[in-house]
């Protein structure tokens, strides 16, 4: 099933569209979902349009921004407000002829709020935050997208201005909230100091409808990253290896036709059960596929030699694949719990110290892992699945910081966090848990396989070398979990 035919089976949303369907739901008091404008047909990139950009004073991102975002194609308004202490505009940007300085906020929509607030140290600057979204707002068009850049508080030893760049991922997720039924995003950028010149990829990636189902989260940038080479170009990825597994549906299909998009070589893999859709998948992408139940107990050594012997080396691993055996305690078998845990989790762990042993991976590999919200805010019947998920979320950022990871030279790994995701799976849920699951987040509606592919991809683009560690969740800000 495709992604637009999943999203056609959400009736609500597709009510949502209609006048007799809003009347409905007007005089009921229900949610009106908007579509969320995603863009899958191009790789990463700056999207075109009409910026608003401000900041705190003393902020560092700014001039990196104005950089990032000096291109023909985008009109660039620096506020300065009036009542409040904004920071000037850096005079580098005077040589740009896209960028304009403004103090007072006209009616014309724009594409994107931006605001770096990594220069405040205390409440009293938190009020130009207040002032510029206060203002702002308004002026800022449906499928909109606003982004805070704010300093990673574990840089900061004084605890007031810590605390400070902490509360603004709070801000963020209330305004997600409010933002929401407008179809608008609202992120958080934290940023190292000294990596503020390393945020085209991340730029990109939130200001574009790649994270359309990404709303009320942060990554944070690094600063002691080993750079790669990049441009933001069509095909980013090319002459790369990257191994999905759990290729052959939703996801991971979805995963898969993304990086051969940008020009990766993908290595399909799924358990002989789905042999032929994985086999049809590999071809249309002139890729390869292997068919291996990785529950098996010499599937670790046998997906190693089958790589090994056919495609010399690694530079993506995209750990997708994952069962569920839900059940309630009492009555989850043993079998159960040990089937999720392996496959979900000490499979994950498996392969990628297996590739480390054999020096399988080149020079700034990235490995991706897909964990769950079931992770973060636990299920009922889902005690197995909710502790791998946890557990591969918690590997994530422990082996980020580890002596294998830092001797494989420029080598990244993160984490996605799923929520509900219309997939063939959900489809079959009974009708209210799936409803629930669609309406309980920002947008009202369900994500698509799409959403987490593009994350995938985000985090595979060589120009995000400074992402480690990372979790991010794709889940349109879920009401459950933090």
């Amino acid at each position: 099933m495709l992604d637009k035919d999943l999203l056609m089976s959400d009736l609500y949303l597709k009510a949502a569209q209609t006048q007799f369907g809003q009347s409905i739901m007007q005089t009921l008091n229900l949610p009106k979902p908007l579509y969320l404008k995603r863009e899958e047909s191009a790789s990463l990139r700056i999207p075109a349009g009409n910026y608003l950009l401000a900041g705190c004073p003393k902020s560092f991102c700014l001039s990196s921004v104005l950089n990032t975002l000096h291109l023909p194609e985008i009109n660039l308004d620096f506020f300065e407000g009036a009542t409040v202490n904004f920071s000037e505009r850096p005079k580098a940007s005077e040589n740009y002829s896209n960028t304009r300085s403004v103090t007072t906020l006209s009616e014309a929509g724009y594409n994107a709020l931006i605001f770096d607030a990594t220069g405040a140290g205390d409440t009293l600057q938190l009020a130009s935050i207040y002032e510029y979204f206060h203002g702002a707002l308004g002026a800022l068009n449906t499928n909109g997208k606003i982004l805070i850049l704010a300093q990673d508080p574990q840089q900061l030893n004084d605890p007031l201005a810590s605390s400070v760049q902490a509360s603004i991922i709070g801000f963020c997720k209330s305004l997600a909230k409010e933002c929401g039924r407008r179809a608008i995003n609202c992120n958080v950028l934290y940023v190292q100091k000294g990596a503020q010149k390393y945020l085209d990829s991340s730029l990109a990636f939130f200001l574009s409808g790649k994270s359309a189902f990404i709303t009320g989260q942060s990554v944070t940038i690094a600063s002691h990253t080993l750079k790669q080479t990049s441009t933001m170009s069509d095909k980013p990825l090319a002459g790369k290896n990257a191994l999905v597994t759990g290729a052959a549906n939703g996801i991971g299909r979805e995963t898969a036709l993304l990086l051969a998009r940008d020009g990766a070589h993908v290595i399909c893999l799924d358990i002989p059960h789905n042999k032929e859709s994985n086999k049809a998948l590999a071809e249309q992408l002139n890729g390869l596929a292997l068919d291996i139940d990785l529950l098996k107990a010499d599937a670790v050594e046998q997906t190693y030699k089958a790589l090994a012997s056919q495609i010399g080396k690694l530079d993506i691993v995209v750990h997708n694949a994952g069962i569920t055996r839900d059940k309630t305690l009492t009555k989850m078998s043993r079998e159960q719990w040990d089937q999720v845990l392996t496959l979900n989790f000490e499979r994950i762990v498996a392969l990628n110290q297996r590739f480390i042993e054999q020096a399988f991976f080149n020079e700034h590999a990235r490995i991706v892992c897909i964990s769950s919200i079931s992770g973060i805010a636990g299920n009922f019947g889902q005690t197995n699945y909710a502790c791998s998920k946890a557990g591969i979320a918690a590997y994530v950022e422990r082996f980020s910081q580890s002596t294998s990871a830092k001797k494989n030279s420029g080598m990244t790994i993160n984490a996605i966090a799923p929520g509900f995701i219309e997939t063939q799976m959900t489809q079959s849920l009974p009708f209210l848990s799936r409803e629930l699951g669609r309406r309980l987040n920002a947008f009202s509606q369900g994500g698509l396989p799409l959403d987490v592919a593009e994350a995938v991809a985000y985090f595979c683009h060589p120009a995000s070398h400074c992402l480690n560690g990372n979790l991010l969740r794709v889940c349109g800000l879920n009401l459950l979990g933090k």
